[in-house]
């Protein structure tokens, strides 16, 4: 009965802007002297690097988000993407943060191309960056230079990657979703 299953979709595309969002945070000294200081710590705790996509000097676990130490920064993300969806993006939405991690790039560390999809948002923030770090690119055509305090926020689905960098930088990345709290896209004009 389903041997087919994977036969009869016409696929169609649409050309669609698709926004990605950068800020340097307002209080980033602050807040990365605390990050340097948690993911060194949580790296001597867990000193084994997990293999993913990304080709670094150290990767922590998935569930950063879960170590008491990252509780203000996570919600920090999650304000910040409720900030984006409400005021560029017209959703009410409530985020919740599903997956983070922390990465620490030496020479010759790379991302191979890939997206985070199912998650609705993504973040990339760059806690401690050398000048010659190399760029985020996304869908080869937009690329962010890191600097430290810069956030990234991005739809998932959007295919990145990062060339074989010349410098240390220590990163964290993470996986949002949503849930909708409002879904009239007029809410802010009533």
């Amino acid at each position: 009965m389903f041997n087919n299953i994977n036969k009869g979709f016409d696929i169609m595309e649409v050309d669609k802007k698709i926004p990605i969002f950068s800020t340097i945070l307002e209080n980033k000294d602050v807040i990365n002297k605390d990050l340097i200081s948690f993911i060194s710590e949580y790296k001597k705790e867990n000193p084994n690097s997990r293999q993913t996509n990304v080709k670094c000097d150290w990767r922590s676990a998935w569930n950063l988000h879960e170590d008491s130490r990252f509780k203000e920064f996570v919600d920090l993300l999650v304000d910040k993407c409720n900030f984006v969806c409400r005021y560029h993006l017209n959703r009410d939405s409530q985020f919740q943060c599903t997956s983070m991690w922390a990465m620490q790039y030496e020479t010759g560390s790379h991302a191979l191309p890939h997206d985070h999809f199912p998650s609705n948002l993504s973040a990339v923030y760059y806690v401690d960056v050398e000048p010659d770090s190399s760029p985020i690119i996304f869908e080869d055509r937009v690329m962010f230079k890191p600097e430290n305090g810069l956030l990234v926020l991005f739809p998932s689905i959007l295919g990145h990657q990062v060339p074989p960098t010349y410098s240390k930088r220590m990163v964290i990345s993470a996986n949002l979703i949503a849930h909708i709290v409002n879904s009239d896209p007029n809410f802010l004009h009533s």
